[in-house]
């Protein structure tokens, strides 16, 4: 990889952050000039978390004890949970892709942690039904949505739905989603304290420990066990955007523990606590974008307070343009992979195999297993140019 300048003094920016955040979070203990000694590395086994699988192959290749911090916090607590094999926006993918996506990414967190997923992150929690639907059909236990990304409740037998605003969600407890097209896809959604969450981004909750604290004492009512204080944030805001969040984050959970409010997962805390109401959500949306999913489609507004003078009016096009392309290469797979495998897209999907280990030898198994007749080997190489054409 070449040098990136706007990283230094680090190499690349994964290098920074990874000195800045995830070795932090994960390795060591250290003492704080207050006289408070942290366990770093006992901070991960308390949250819940996802990693992409392009980084946990980085950190693999190139920061291999974080990546064994990561994978022994996962095995003492089993917290961690999946999410689709690339960041794109499931919505705005064809029912065959996400299909894939959520496959892909199953198979490559039973590789790496091995064991099965209960959760699913969805990339900028961007939701519609049929991306539920997918999840639930693969054994997908639960997820986690912004609160305005919910639209109606009802208790769990009722058929009298009651609207609400984001403002109105009580995000202390799971709900139960049933697809309203076919009632055997289901599961749970855990809302995140949209507030407190934001107060993470913009720096507010983490500036102290004690102000963490007293941020989550105040959304818990007395007298009601069954309560979850849910935080969501790109984990890049502990110790990379906010230098010292980190430190702050372990102290918090330190002085929670000790003040009776332990951490707690959300597998765990939905094997305490089924969900006692059922939720609508609102389709086509993304907990990043007010509009919708437009910041991944069309000129729809957001953009940085620091370039007041930047648009996206260039991206339906752009949008459109590889849409149109994926659409052109799908019909040239389906066509020439014919010629090798009997169900080309079940080969797709199963090709997960050549990315998780690449191998020569292994890929040459993974076409025999596969293919519908013999393959010379100028035949094996079209094969896996098709399959690598996929994955792209």
């Amino acid at each position: 990889m070449d040098r990136e300048a706007s990283a230094a003094p680090f190499h690349d920016w994964n290098a920074r952050i990874a000195e800045e955040c995830y070795g932090p979070v994960t390795l060591g203990i250290h003492g704080g000039s207050d006289g408070r000694t942290i366990a770093y590395d006992e901070t991960l086994k308390r949250l819940s978390y996802n990693f992409g699988p392009t980084l946990l192959s980085w950190l693999e290749s190139e920061r291999p004890a974080i990546l064994s911090r990561i994978l022994a916090a996962d095995a003492a607590t089993q917290t961690a949970i999946a999410q689709p094999y690339f960041h794109n926006i499931l919505p705005l993918e064809s029912r065959r892709d996400k299909e894939t996506l959520v496959r892909w990414g199953l198979a490559e967190f039973r590789h790496r942690f091995g064991r099965e997923a209960k959760g699913m992150w969805l990339p900028e929690t961007a939701v519609d039904v049929e991306t539920l639907e997918v999840l639930a059909g693969h054994g997908v236990e639960f997820t986690i949505l912004d609160p305005k990304q919910g639209e109606a409740v009802r208790d769990i037998g009722s058929t009298a739905w009651m609207e609400f605003d984001a403002e109105h969600l009580d995000p202390k407890m799971p709900y139960l989603w049933v697809s309203p097209r076919d009632p055997s896809k289901k599961l749970v959604i855990f809302f995140y304290h949209h507030r407190l969450s934001q107060g993470v981004v913009t720096g507010e909750t983490t500036a102290s420990a004690e102000r963490f604290v007293d941020a989550v004492r105040g959304r818990l009512w007395e007298g009601d066990a069954a309560q979850l204080v849910h935080v969501a944030s790109d984990g890049e805001f502990y110790g990379h955007h906010h230098p010292g969040a980190e430190r702050v984050l372990a102290l918090t959970l330190d002085l929670l523990q000790a003040g009776g409010i332990p951490a707690i997962d959300p597998a765990r805390f939905l094997a305490l606590f089924p969900p006692p109401h059922e939720v609508r959500i609102r389709e086509k949306t993304a907990w990043s974008c007010e509009h919708g999913l437009g910041r991944w489609e069309k000129d729809c507004g957001c953009r940085s307070a620091h370039l007041p003078g930047w648009s996206q009016d260039w991206r339906a096009g752009m949008r459109s343009a590889l849409d149109r392309l994926a659409v052109r290469l799908d019909t040239f797979y389906e066509d020439d992979a014919s010629r090798f495998f009997a169900e080309p897209w079940k080969v797709r999907d199963e090709s997960v195999a050549l990315w998780l280990t690449p191998d020569d030898a292994r890929a040459s198994a993974f076409l025999k297993a596969h293919a519908k007749r013999p393959l010379d080997s100028d035949e094996e190489r079209r094969a896996l140019e098709l399959l690598a054409m996929q994955r792209a």
